[in-house]
């Protein structure tokens, strides 16, 4: 590379020189050298290597009891304001009656056989909600059911994920 001379920064007069011939200068090479790369490449010798931090088996086995027992605690919370069966059937029959009255205001030819089915479907809202409500008992039982389930989908995930992260487990020298 040409040597060239050096220009004093603190000169106003030759700091404005230096400007204007670097603007108007384009597409030439730059009138100082810039070379960093050996700068750089020795501070990252001395810095060393990124430091790694892998997720242990211990710590992700913690994190993953910690997740599940967050799940079951909000899918016992769900299931345990879900209504019941009973009251499921007893409030699609009072919509669906409720609905047919409001068909039979459409027409009349249309009012005495829509009255007809709504208070069929009314009547059998009821017997449906007599026959469920033993049912109701075995809510809490369900709700148990599904911690249980959500447990054992843990557990296989823990096993599978584990199997996983210790084939991947480089052993150290």
């Amino acid at each position: 590379m040409n040597e060239r001379p050096k220009i004093r920064l603190d000169d106003p007069a030759a700091f404005e020189a230096l400007l204007r011939d670097s603007l108007s200068g384009e597409g030439r090479e730059a009138p100082f050298e810039i070379d960093v790369s050996s700068r750089v490449m020795a501070r990252i010798a001395e810095i060393g290597a990124a430091p790694r931090s892998e997720l242990g088996a211990r710590q992700w086995a913690a994190w993953a009891a910690a997740a599940a027992a967050a799940g079951v605690a909000i899918l016992t919370g769900a299931a345990s304001q879900a209504p019941t069966l009973a009251e499921v059937v007893q409030g699609l029959g009072r919509t669906t009656s409720t609905s047919a009255v409001a068909a039979s205001t459409v027409g009349a030819s249309l009012a005495s056989t829509a009255a007809a089915l709504g208070h069929a479907l009314v009547s059998l809202g009821g017997a449906a909600a007599v026959v469920l409500s033993p049912l109701a008992r075995l809510q809490p039982v369900a709700a148990i059911g599904i911690s249980a389930v959500t447990v054992g989908m843990l557990l296989v995930s823990s096993f599978v994920v584990g199997r996983d992260l210790r084939a991947r487990a480089v052993p150290e020298e």
